[in-house]
């Protein structure tokens, strides 16, 4: 069996590969369709830096809301979560990919001794909070300007952005998250973390704190 140290680093470098390839294939995208982009300078003014400026706090603020909801007993001074979510939302802006969850697993583990396991689930059930509120946003964005956006596309938001939505409902009700489990404790590897996953996310299932994450 292989140490703690070898997992974490074999954990790293998947994520630096899979970052990597999803640079590459950006980059790849953009040779393919951003020739026909026509670029318009950026006039900087003082106003609209200060209000990009609230609007980056103001998200930066609701995100570490979001994991304080999520680690009641782990989370640590407000300071410190706020420091760790900064770094790590940093990490995913200079690197597309996975990065910016691999960061803060590691620095939740490092500066607010939260698990690996507990954190990795805090990291998925934030990324699919954020693929929900995303395809909200564009289907809301789509109905204020007047179905000027295909519908096709429209009608994809809102399937998926549906569909992050049962799962998350899934994962808090009892029923659907047991049923779920149990299928996943037929995987010879995934069998072991059932147990602290049931009880992880029961933890997580509180009506208050759903509502807040929500509200976040």
């Amino acid at each position: 069996m292989s140490s703690p140290e070898r997992r974490r680093k074999r954990a790293l470098v998947r994520a630096a590969l899979a970052s990597v390839v999803s640079v590459g294939v950006l980059v790849l995208v953009w040779h393919a369709l951003g020739n026909s982009v026509e670029w318009d300078g950026i006039h900087l003014a003082p106003l609209p830096v200060l209000f990009a400026v609230a609007g980056a706090l103001a998200f930066l603020a609701g995100r570490a809301w979001r994991f304080w909801l999520f680690l009641p007993r782990q989370r640590g001074e407000p300071v410190e979560l706020l420091g760790v979510t900064a770094a790590s939302w940093a990490a995913g802006l200079l690197l597309p990919g996975p990065s910016a969850d691999v960061a803060f697993v590691g620095l939740a583990r490092r500066r607010l001794g939260v698990s690996v396991a507990h954190a990795s689930g805090v990291a998925i059930i934030a990324r699919i909070l954020d693929v929900v509120s995303l395809c909200l946003v564009a289907v809301l964005a789509a109905l204020i300007t007047f179905g000027r956006e295909s519908a096709v596309l429209v009608a994809a938001a809102a399937l998926v952005g549906a569909a992050g939505a049962a799962v998350l409902v899934s994962l808090a009700a009892p029923r659907p998250r047991h049923a779920i489990l149990r299928v996943a404790g037929r995987i010879p590897r995934v069998r072991q973390f059932v147990p602290r996953t049931d009880a992880a996310l029961d933890e997580l299932a509180a009506g208050r704190r759903w509502l807040g994450l929500v509200t976040a």
